[in-house]
């Protein structure tokens, strides 16, 4: 049994019979002679796909032999889509009975265009964690580590991250109808003269932040329904869901506190008529509010913005001022020599000085936060129109009927007076 197949610019044969492989071909690019190659049909090991990424993706077909480099079965000029080299593999290695392989090689393209992504990248993050309009909250964290915002208790998972209790109220209509627009108003009140510590230790303002959780099918207002006074409410506000399949979900932050303490949501209801899962109900709404940047990171570790606490009895030895901020304190437990040492990062005040003696927990620094979380709750009524329209025909009936009955009663007593006069 044979097999014949045209690999590139050659002709190759495949005899199982004779447990030869003939390979009769042309030259690569530059090389104006033939080739011919003949293996044994035992010492294929396998037929390799291998993709070339650099400027051009390239794909190449290899035959890899027991013992030896693999032999290229095409041209690495040839310009073979991923479904032809395929099919010239499966062909190949089902004659053959051998494995398909792929292979993936970065040129120095590649590997250069791979570092400068990697290096813009990195850079990105820094500027990010140090820029002060941006360090103070962020509702990504919560994004990233979540699938909901709001735990079975109760609680929103900002609070995890931002210890401090902070208060925040929100305002919305008692009832809206279906399809229409309406203001949900965040107020995230804090003192605006407070300075908060940021990432790299120096004072500046703090941001805030919200998430508001709405009923199912309770939407942000399409930018095109929304009416002038609202935008202008709004101002540059950007919102986004916390999904994308979580449009009830809305997040705003960081944005500059100084200017956006009070932030309006333009929410539009559903209309039960078009939604198979919204009634005509009440509602609750939750909002979660912040100022000012964490004490915790999504990973577990201290911020910057929290208190230091001792992590070992005995007596400071050794206070250390690092050269970029922050401080190294060496605790010697005096029974038994053991030193413990603690890392201050830049921003916290320290409170401890050499040769003073503390307690295990004891605060080594002053807590600089003056940011905070809080959670609120409302409830909204998804309003039938047709209640609304009984309502009024009935107050109208009553009404009428009210009139109606003075008017019978006037006549009644006109009609007993001319009797009383006759």
């Amino acid at each position: 049994m044979s097999f014949y197949g045209i690999a590139g610019s050659g002709y190759n044969r495949f005899d199982r019979k004779e447990g030869l492989v003939c390979i009769f071909r042309w030259g690569f690019p530059g090389k104006n002679r033939r080739i011919f190659l003949r293996f044994f049909l035992k010492d294929i090991q396998s037929v390799r796909i291998e993709v070339k990424e650099g400027l051009y993706a390239r794909r190449v077909l290899y035959m890899g032999i027991r013992g030896g480099e693999a032999i290229p079965l095409t041209p690495t000029d040839e310009n073979l889509t991923s479904r032809e080299i395929e099919q010239k593999a499966a062909e190949l290695a089902y004659f053959l009975r051998v494995p398909i392989e792929t292979m993936q090689t970065r040129t120095t393209f590649y590997w250069i265009k791979e570092e400068i992504t990697r290096a813009i990248s990195v850079s990105l993050m820094i500027y990010i964690l140090t820029w002060t309009s941006i360090s103070s909250a962020y509702p990504v964290f919560a994004q990233q580590g979540y699938e909901n915002p709001r735990e079975a208790t109760g609680r929103i998972v900002c609070a995890n991250c931002h210890l401090a209790n902070k208060p925040v109220d929100i305002e919305v209509p008692q009832a809206v109808l279906p399809n229409t627009i309406f203001e949900a108003v965040v107020r995230i009140p804090y003192d605006k003269q407070v300075k908060q510590v940021l990432a790299n230790g120096k004072k500046g303002g703090l941001n805030v932040g919200a998430v508001l959780i709405l009923p199912e099918g309770f939407e942000l207002a399409p930018a095109d329904r929304i009416s002038p006074e609202i935008k202008e409410k709004i101002g540059n506000l950007s919102f986004q869901s916390y999904r994308p399949n979580q449009k009830n979900i809305i997040v705003i932050g960081p944005v500059p506190g100084q200017k956006y303490t009070e932030i309006t949501f333009p929410i539009l209801s559903p209309d039960p008529a078009n939604k198979k899962d919204v009634y005509f109900l009440k509602y609750p709404i939750y909002v979660g509010g912040n100022r000012g940047r964490g004490q915790i990171y999504p990973d577990g570790s201290k911020s910057n913005n929290t208190v230091y606490n001792a992590t070992g009895a005995g007596i400071v030895s050794k206070i250390l001022r690092k050269e970029k901020g922050g401080y190294e304190i060496s605790i010697t437990d005096p029974s038994d020599g053991r030193q413990v040492l603690d890392i201050i990062p830049p921003g916290p005040e320290l409170l401890v000085s050499e040769g003073e003696s503390i307690k295990f927990d004891q605060p080594l620094t002053s807590n600089p936060n003056v940011g905070g979380f809080g959670q609120g709750e409302v409830e909204i009524v998804l309003q039938d129109p047709l209640r609304i329209q009984v309502l009024l025909v009935f107050f109208a009936s009553v009404i009428l009927a009210q009139i109606f009955l003075v008017l019978k009663k006037k006549q009644f007593e006109k009609v007993q007076l001319a009797e009383m006069n006759f």
